[in-house]
């Protein structure tokens, strides 16, 4: 039963991975650009400068159709890929705290918008199902 949710979730990523390798590819400016007018209107936080380069965008990108391939494997076979989930949990923990240690530093609202409205609860989310699904595995 928790395998089945921890699919459902992994189907969910890929998805979104998927999705946001496509968006943040096309549309990256559009959502540094949106967070910046939500950050400076609602917060009156200072706006983010727009990147005036794509080195960042390919790794970003790169990250998430990694994303996308790892939660495509694990939704194959919950139990048996069921451990490659650490690296999605790794992947946005670490996310999640950089994000912040930037948003300290500089308090523009797209990093309170990436740790605390995306990367963090992604990774809160998936580390539930995960440890429901472990627990699962060990009293079968």
């Amino acid at each position: 039963m928790h395998e089945k949710r921890l699919k459902y979730l992994m189907q969910v990523w890929t998805g979104l991975f998927g999705f946001g390798a496509v968006f943040f590819l096309f549309f990256g400016d559009l959502l540094i650009e949106t967070g910046n007018r939500i950050g400076t209107a609602v917060f009156h936080l200072p706006p983010m400068p727009l990147p005036a380069e794509h080195f960042w965008l390919v790794l970003t990108v790169s990250l998430m159709v990694t994303l996308t391939a790892i939660c495509y494997a694990i939704q194959k076979d919950p139990v048996a890929n069921k451990r490659l989930t650490l690296f999605v949990l790794i992947s946005k923990i670490t996310s999640t705290v950089l994000f912040l240690f930037f948003f300290f530093q500089t308090w523009q609202f797209n990093y309170l918008l990436g740790s605390v409205f995306s990367d963090g609860p992604i990774f809160l989310v998936t580390l539930f199902f995960y440890r429901r699904g472990l627990k699962a595995a060990d009293l079968s």
